[in-house]
């Protein structure tokens, strides 16, 4: 029957329909486990059930486990918050994933990432000072007018 509607309409709309079935059927499992109770039947088909959805979702996991796509949508997802801030993750991938350039090249490259990097910190070390003097200028004011503080 459903080679027939897949033949006829076509593949979405067959899969709609049986999506369709499959929850009248968890519908009318509800109805029955609410008015009969639990019993050796409702259990066989809660455990067919599972093991049915189980299946579906294991061989989606295997097949996308198998494909180099998603890997890649990972690595956006996990570098997202990093890549919204402004930081160049392209070009830090880059550099690991090609091992096809040369070394003389590659060491220059490599030099270049470590200055700017350098540069980076020392920014970062000369604002967390500024906040640390800041924080200590704060202490000293509230302590000399006597407002106590925390």
């Amino acid at each position: 029957l459903a080679i027939v509607g897949i033949a006829n309409f076509g593949f979405a709309p067959v899969l709609r329909t049986l999506l369709a079935i499959y929850y009248l059927v968890a519908a009318v499992h509800n109805w029955v486990l609410n008015v009969v109770g639990e019993n050796t039947f409702t259990r066989e088909i809660a455990r067919i059930h599972s093991s049915v959805v189980g299946s579906f979702l294991n061989i989606a996991l295997l097949i996308l486990a198998g494909l180099s796509f998603p890997a890649k949508v990972q690595t956006r997802f996990l570098f997202n918050n990093a890549m919204s801030r402004g930081i160049v993750v392209d070009d830090i991938l880059q550099g690991s994933a090609t091992s096809a350039a040369s070394d003389d090249g590659r060491k220059k490259q490599l030099l270049e990432q470590n200055e700017a990097l350098q540069k980076r910190v020392e920014q970062q070390q000369a604002t967390i000072q500024r906040l640390i003097y800041d924080m200590d200028d704060l202490r000293r004011d509230t302590g000399a007018s006597g407002g106590g503080g925390l």
